[in-house]
């Protein structure tokens, strides 16, 4: 390991991988990058990171642009990202409904985000790109207010906002098996301290301009990079804007906007926002939002368990000799539908699950919903 490089490694896995402890290998730098950002592929590539974080596009036309980062949180299709990464898709289309919570829906508009997912393995050299891999977002869940627009309001068009740089996507179509992975939420119980060291994933590359072919086969191949950074300041109160904010000395170019932060324990309590990239000597400073500063996210990720990181919370249909919970869904009118279809042998449940395996915990759907 370089003498340049000042921080001690942190162990990432996605929560499919959590209990294969081989996986679980430490976040290094090659030595010729110190502490600047590297590149990641190869031995961690296969891990898993790049089936649970994903270039963001839009699709304009005939055409592919690149937007930034998003990152998959529940096994169920749920993806985050900062809300001004897809700012742009959104200015396209209506929202659905004028609550607080903004629905915005994909079907027949010719310009929507599309996410380049992972394939299993190390690719090399030129490949067709499958067609799987290039996933529709169907809708953008935002916490939005009524932008004060004078002229918006002439026209009885009504202007939005978002409260805070946070934006959830959900996917037009179930992801392949091949393509998922999940990365472990914190969203309460992590205090950050001055000094501590964080690690930043996502796409440097993507400049908000046309991508071809070729270029999406680098991204699709070994375009993701990492950056370790320490933070240097706390914004609860946001800094510019509301959104909570910790601020760190780190090397985030733009193209990493939405890609995940995580802690020293390897699990996710932000996302990258805002960053100044660094000049000559100088440090670069970045800016995550988050999680656990921001009251509203619950609802928003309703699917996730609040207090444990690489948990979420599902309707389990569980056999009721072994106690042995089967199969998962996010819905209770779905394992219901299941249950019957299997017959009396087994009855549906509420619980937390452990993502990636049939790790589950009972708990009183109304008793939980009381506590966030």
């Amino acid at each position: 390991m370089s003498t340049k490089y000042a921080y001690s490694p942190i162990i990432v896995s996605i929560c499919e991988f959590s209990e294969i402890r081989k996986t679980r290998i430490p976040i290094s730098p090659p030595s010729s990058h110190g502490q600047d950002l590297f590149p990641v592929f190869n031995e961690t590539w296969y891990k898993g990171l790049r089936h649970a974080i994903v270039p963001v596009l839009l699709k304009d036309a005939n055409r592919l642009i690149g937007m930034g980062t998003a990152f998959h949180v529940d096994g169920w299709g749920t993806f985050l990202t900062a809300d001004h990464v897809i700012d742009a898709a959104r200015k396209h289309v209506r929202p659905s409904t004028n609550s607080e919570e903004v629905n915005f829906l994909y079907e027949g508009s010719d310009i929507y985000p599309i996410l380049l997912l992972g394939i299993r393995g190390v690719v090399f050299g030129r490949f067709k790109i499958p067609d799987k891999a290039l996933a529709s977002v169907a809708s953008i869940h935002s916490h939005l207010r009524k932008r004060d627009d004078p002229l918006a309001d002439l026209r009885g068009e009504q202007e939005f906002e978002a409260v805070s740089d946070i934006a959830i996507m959900r996917l037009a179509d179930k992801i392949p098996t091949d393509m998922i992975g999940t990365v472990p939420i914190r969203l309460s119980g992590w205090n950050p301290k001055i000094g501590e060291t964080v690690i930043a994933f996502g796409f440097p590359d993507l400049k908000c301009e046309p991508i071809n072919e070729e270029r999406l086969q680098y991204f699709l191949s070994d375009g993701m990079s990492a950056s370790y950074g320490r933070i240097i300041a706390l914004h609860p109160e946001g800094r510019g804007n509301s959104t909570p904010i910790i601020e760190v000395e780190a090397n985030w170019p733009s193209g990493m906007s939405g890609g995940p932060v995580f802690n020293k324990d390897g699990e996710v309590i932000g996302i990258v926002s805002r960053s100044v990239g660094a000049i000559d000597n100088e440090k670069g400073n970045g800016c995550a939002v988050h999680f656990e500063l921001i009251p509203w996210i619950n609802v928003l990720i309703p699917s996730l368990d609040k207090i444990n990181p690489g948990w979420r919370l599902s309707w389990a249909v569980q056999n009721k000799i072994t106690k042995i919970p089967e199969y998962f869904f996010k819905e209770k009118e779905d394992a219901i539908t299941h249950q019957i279809s299997l017959g009396g042998s087994y009855q549906v449940v509420f619980g937390s699950n452990r993502i990636g395996s049939n790790d589950f915990i009972i708990l009183d759907d109304c008793s939980y919903q009381n506590t966030i």
